[in-house]
């Protein structure tokens, strides 16, 4: 697994001259949870190595990560339709899509 394509988990974490993984608050506060669904305490990852490890072994639960931050979030027509996509409900994804484009407030980037 190579993190240097990930860029945007370089807010997530630095690596000190002691090559000495340290994460920011925003990276213990968006990626602790994840890693903890894994049963691993954030806290306790000090290397790339064992970064990558966490890292590998969180992904399963990524989908749920991201269903739990959705269902936090402000509520709205496009955190529904994250919610039904993360579900696996794409039916329904699909159905609120279609209404968020025809009132053109659906912004695909």
């Amino acid at each position: 697994m190579n993190l240097s394509k990930y860029k945007n988990l370089r807010e997530h974490y630095t690596v000190g001259p002691d090559n000495r993984v340290r994460f920011t608050q925003l990276g213990k506060k968006e990626m602790a949870p994840l890693f903890a669904m894994a049963g691993i305490n954030i806290n306790s990852v000090k290397t790339i190595s064992e970064l990558k490890q966490a890292y590998k072994a969180a992904g399963p639960y990524v989908g749920q990560h991201h269903l739990n931050i959705a269902q936090k979030g402000k509520p709205s027509r496009e955190r529904d339709a994250l919610i039904a996509v993360t579900k696996g409900n794409y039916e329904e994804a699909d159905r609120i899509i279609g209404q968020l484009q025809q009132k053109k407030t659906l912004r695909i980037v």
